[in-house]
């Protein structure tokens, strides 16, 4: 019996050992509830009644529009939950913004088409405030490049992206202020001039309104 006992634990000794893992649990990512179940329940009407069709064309889920919503850059670094609340309740007049948004985010390519098709003229119309056409056509080209390119990962520099759009403004209004702050930058770097000259043809122009 001693002599069996012995042989097994030789046996047992002999034995490679099983390697740990060494493998780190992963630590969830920290998630901002900005959105309270009487809110959740306005933007999931909003969804169905208003922006079905776009979800379809894009195939972009509630589920989906309220990931997005959670890591909005705006809304992580506001700290008041009131200033939170009163911001977030703009968000479902807004649901197809935000749907298009939340398409692009996940590289659907029509979804960046059609957004570059909707709203490419009223940027250049922006950019022409600090250039002439020419030169704001093709600032906006790369504009539209450089955020998409942001939006897939493509790119560690730093720049918009559309995961950072909140819904809590029009689209078009919230593209045309990084379009126009990122000129603001370059005259500001001397890149650009900081009075340029404006075209002659500028007073016959109806009046840019960039409002909410």
């Amino acid at each position: 019996m001693r002599e069996a006992t012995k042989k097994t634990e030789k046996r047992n000794q002999s034995r490679p050992r099983a390697k740990r893992s060494t493998r780190r649990p992963v630590t969830p990512m920290p998630t901002l509830e900005i959105i309270n179940k009487g809110m959740r329940d306005s933007i999931r009407q909003a969804f169905f009644a208003e922006a079905g069709a776009a979800a379809a064309k894009y195939g972009v889920t509630l589920e989906q529009v309220f990931a997005h919503l959670e890591v909005a850059d705006e809304f992580m670094r506001l700290e008041a939950t009131s200033n939170r609340n009163h911001r977030v309740n703009k968000i479902p007049g807004l649901i197809n913004d935000l749907v298009l948004a939340t398409a692009c985010t996940h590289g659907i390519g029509l979804a960046w088409q059609d957004l570059r098709e909707q709203h490419t003229h009223l940027l250049n119309r922006a950019a022409e405030m600090r250039l002439d056409e020419i030169d704001a056509i093709l600032h906006v080209r790369r504009f539209w490049d450089e955020m998409e390119e942001q939006s897939r990962g493509n790119t560690n520099h730093a720049g918009p992206r559309m995961q950072d759009y909140p819904g809590t403004r029009p689209l078009r209004i919230w593209l045309a202020d990084r379009v126009l702050g990122g000129l603001e930058k370059l005259a500001r770097g001397g890149e650009i001039p900081t009075n340029p000259q404006r075209p002659l043809n500028i007073q016959s122009r109806t009046p840019l309104r960039l409002v909410d």
